[in-house]
């Protein structure tokens, strides 16, 4: 008989670990339950020997197997918790998916037997019908401190009732909680997922630093299940039926121009699903107030020109909100418009050098005469703009690489359309705060003054009040488009810019030869 308990430590290593728990409902979990468990997990995989005493590492509340030469499990007893660690000799990202997936079918069935037989059999217990345990997998803390995407609160929305959205957003938000509800209440949508998505937007928007962790804190004080944010955080995970080199295909409008007929009132959650943000969804809303498949087909279109479109992220989509019925509506043909679509992606690829033919050929096609008045126009039209750039490159640049988030910065100005998604996406593709924050200052270089003012705004918005003043005293004290309209300017623009032409025609002939 077994009667000794582990003598190390029962915490492991858990950078090279994931963890899974087996809560019970009654506090006190009978042994026969327990000892069954250990019995059923060691039969399944080999005891591992212990290095130091090369003895069997099976106690009285906890075990050690191996599964292959890289990965082991252990499963420790804490109270009413069954506790399933399993690690890689290397690190957790090197735990095989297949591995993790199958260890939890096989116990999840092991243990739902074992407790159905038990409380078939006892007379002392209501738990006959219902799982007597919940199952909780182990958060990542550095997705716990992360900023949600507009993906999650809408699948925090579609996992979470009306009252559990109401409680969390009470905790959550910060300023007259029951006020802003009211008024979320009070929108022209009465539609359950839209209210619940929009309170967690608003808390999102006027939240400096939001994080999972500030919802997982929440939801605790609420006592709701806190699984939710597993679900939320996995993928999609799922065998189709399509060959894997035609699911990372980007689909033509064609191809999926049957389903807007079929999508019906989860217009919002697929557009959240397939990565689309609020405020877009917002925008759509308004332009087709009363037609929902005017809404499915916009949605459709702007998800398509993404750079992550393809048939696997919509049929995951489609899978995830429950619409699998929808997808025998999807062609996988590619036709006409699939070809011309690449060949405007491939368009947008052509080099350096073919520009300058291009340029060469279309030289002798134009005078100098309309060089001078082309020239003219833009360079009156690029003064503001280049002013603007230096001004940030001088007052803004060394401030800006400090630790700014910019997600508030970014909802602001695509609220006021002076960016767009994709000029959203761009700016959050790099992987660094820093390279996002550069990228966001390039944008901003490139456009007009009216850019400059809402980035000034969405600075002030969203905390960053003295680097906003600063600016906005800048902009005032620098110049303005009327500095360009003095005739002295003008003249001046004229000559410079007739001197660059002229020198540009003794130019090309060179390169021609």
């Amino acid at each position: 008989m077994i009667s000794s308990k582990r003598e190390d430590s029962p915490q492991i290593e858990f950078d090279r670990s994931i963890h899974l728990a087996y809560r019970f409902k009654e506090e006190v979990v009978q042994p026969a339950i327990l000892y069954r468990f250990i019995a059923t997990f060691i039969s399944m995989w080999k005891l591992r020997v212990s290095a130091k005493s090369s003895r069997l590492m099976i106690f009285t509340d906890s075990a050690d197997v191996t599964t292959d030469n890289v990965h082991n499990m252990r499963i420790d007893i804490q109270g009413n918790r069954f506790i399933v660690s399993l690690s890689h000799k290397e690190s957790k990202i090197s735990i095989v998916p297949t591995i993790a997936s199958t260890a939890q079918e096989c116990l999840t069935h092991a243990i739902t037997n074992i407790s159905n037989f038990y409380f078939s059999v006892s007379d002392n217990s209501d738990c006959t019908r219902d799982l007597p345990f919940t199952i909780q997998i182990g958060l990542d803390m550095a997705w716990l401190d992360s900023n949600p995407r507009d993906r999650h609160l809408g699948r925090s929305a579609a996992e979470m009732t009306m009252e559990e959205i109401r409680k969390v957003y009470m905790h959550l938000k910060e300023k007259k909680p029951a006020r802003s509800w009211e008024i979320i209440n009070e929108s022209i949508n009465k539609e359950s997922f839209n209210i619940k998505i929009k309170a967690l937007h608003d808390w999102k928007k006027n939240t400096l630093y939001a994080s999972f962790k500030q919802l997982q804190q929440s939801m605790k004080k609420e006592d709701i299940d806190i699984h939710i944010l597993c679900q939320i955080s996995n993928e999609v995970q799922k065998d189709f039926d399509q060959p894997k080199e035609k699911l990372l295909i980007r689909p033509s409008g064609s191809n999926i121009q049957q389903l807007p007929h079929h999508i019906g009132n989860q217009t919002y959650q697929l557009e959240i699903e397939l990565g689309l943000y609020v405020v877009e969804m917002q925008q759509i809303e308004r332009n087709h107030v009363t037609n929902l498949r005017c809404q499915t087909e916009e949605v459709l279109n702007k998800w398509r020109r993404l750079l992550e479109a393809t048939y696997e992220v919509l049929v995951k989509a489609l899978h995830r909100l429950e619409l699998s019925s929808v997808l025998p509506y999807i062609t996988y043909e590619v036709g006409l418009e699939e070809h011309m679509e690449v060949g405007l992606e491939k368009r947008d690829e052509v080099g350096l050098e073919e520009q300058v033919e291009v340029g060469l050929v279309k030289r002798d096609e134009i005078g100098i005469k309309e060089h001078v008045e082309v020239g003219l126009e833009e360079k009156t039209e690029v003064g503001l703009e280049k002013q603007v750039e230096v001004k940030l490159e001088e007052q803004v640049k060394k401030r800006f690489k400090q630790d700014i988030q910019i997600n508030q910065i970014l909802d602001y100005m695509m609220t006021h359309l002076v960016i767009s998604s994709d000029d959203r996406l761009r700016i959050e593709q790099h992987g660094g705060q820093d390279d996002q924050n550069k990228a966001l200052l390039e944008v901003v270089n490139k456009r007009r003054e009216s850019t400059y003012t809402v980035f000034v705004d969405a600075l002030r918005t969203s905390g960053y009040t003295d680097l906003a003043n600063e600016l906005k005293c800048d902009s005032q004290e620098g110049g303005s488009s009327e500095a360009l309209e003095q005739p002295q300017n003008k003249e001046l623009l004229q000559m410079n810019w007739k001197e660059r032409i002229l020198k540009r025609q003794q130019i090309i002939p060179e390169m021609e030869t």
